[in-house]
């Protein structure tokens, strides 16, 4: 059984030629081993909700604020990503489903300029020429805004750094949604001295900070 479940994360999407699917994840704790996992429900729209247990990246530190995004690639396949804090070593891990392979774990590492990474934002984005890419947002210890971004290729981090006079920005929520001119924008929001709200946004070309 489960001890308890916390900070969930949830999608959804049209199976192609089905029903509705739905999938939460959580960070959680089964009780009859006492240790962290990253657990899921998911209604498959035939069979009720159901449980599994994604299981703990590699090193058995503690996984913590799940955040997940879905999106098809171009070959047409569901790919998942689920986004988790790997606290005992502050690194960023990723739980994948590529549609292909199944689902595995990757370590996505620190940016060069941050010790640890916490509280992830996934979003899904196609850019102008329809390319779809990965963005997750993570705050970083030295107060800086990061992103880890997929490119179709490979993974690269990014330091959006901080606005003027602000210390740290905290608990990014990200999103991404395509204008009235059409363009693709980016909004990273963040708390920022202990109550203010700033965000970092991309208008298709530049990122700025507002």
């Amino acid at each position: 059984g489960t001890a308890g479940v916390l900070h969930p994360s949830a999608i959804t999407y049209a199976d192609p030629g089905g029903p509705q699917q739905m999938y939460v994840f959580f960070q959680g704790y089964r009780l009859d081993e006492g240790e962290p996992y990253l657990l899921v429900a998911y209604w498959d729209g035939v069979h009720g909700w159901q449980w599994a247990n994604q299981s703990l990246s590699r090193g058995g530190q503690l996984i913590s604020s799940p955040s997940a995004t879905t999106y098809l690639d171009s070959a047409g396949r569901r790919e998942i990503y689920v986004f988790c804090g790997k606290d005992q070593v502050g690194n960023l891990v990723v739980n994948y489903f590529d549609g292909v392979h199944g689902w595995q774990w990757a370590d996505l590492g620190l940016p060069a300029r941050a010790n640890a990474v916490s509280n992830p934002s996934a979003i899904a984005y196609a850019d102008s020429s329809g390319r779809e890419q990965i963005y997750a947002f993570v705050q970083g210890d030295t107060g800086h805004l990061f992103y880890d971004l997929w490119n179709g290729s490979g993974w690269k981090w990014f330091d959006q750094g901080r606005p003027s006079g602000v210390a740290a920005v905290s608990n990014p929520s990200a999103i991404s949604y395509v204008d009235a001119a059409g363009k693709r924008l980016i909004y990273a929001f963040g708390d920022a001295n202990g109550g203010d709200l700033v965000v970092n946004w991309f208008d298709g070309s530049t990122w700025q900070w507002g």
